[in-house]
């Protein structure tokens, strides 16, 4: 969450215009960041678009807790909303831009052979 590498690095002198995020929040590497008060702001405030969350590693109660901080902080003016407001425009872009593809169940055969394969 280094500012001068996101933003003067990555953004000003290599140009890129695309979403960066955080690695999970409950990984090993990260998770003590994210222990801290005002760490998402601090993410955001960083050049982070997206704070990622996955299931496995985080549960509900802490990713609301890390939208409320983004929330208070709009709120008290700790996070300037043009930040808030330049990452949802990358994030948006990026949705336009990535494919949609259909959800399906896979076929039972797919699991047998994932079971025979463990079973080895």
């Amino acid at each position: 969450m280094s500012r001068l590498f996101l933003n003067g690095v990555l953004r000003n002198e290599l140009g890129f215009e695309g979403v960066i995020t955080t690695d999970d929040v409950g990984m090993g590497a990260v998770s003590r960041l994210f222990e801290e008060p005002g760490a998402a702001t601090v993410a955001l405030q960083s050049g982070c678009d997206l704070i990622m969350m996955s299931a496995h590693w985080t549960d509900t109660s802490r990713c609301l807790g890390l939208a409320q901080d983004l929330l208070d902080s709009l709120k008290n003016e700790r996070l300037d909303p043009q930040i808030f407001e330049a990452a949802q425009k990358r994030i948006d872009a990026l949705l336009v831009a990535a494919p949609v593809h259909t959800v399906g169940t896979l076929p039972a055969s797919v699991f047998a052979a994932h079971r025979a394969i463990v079973a080895m």
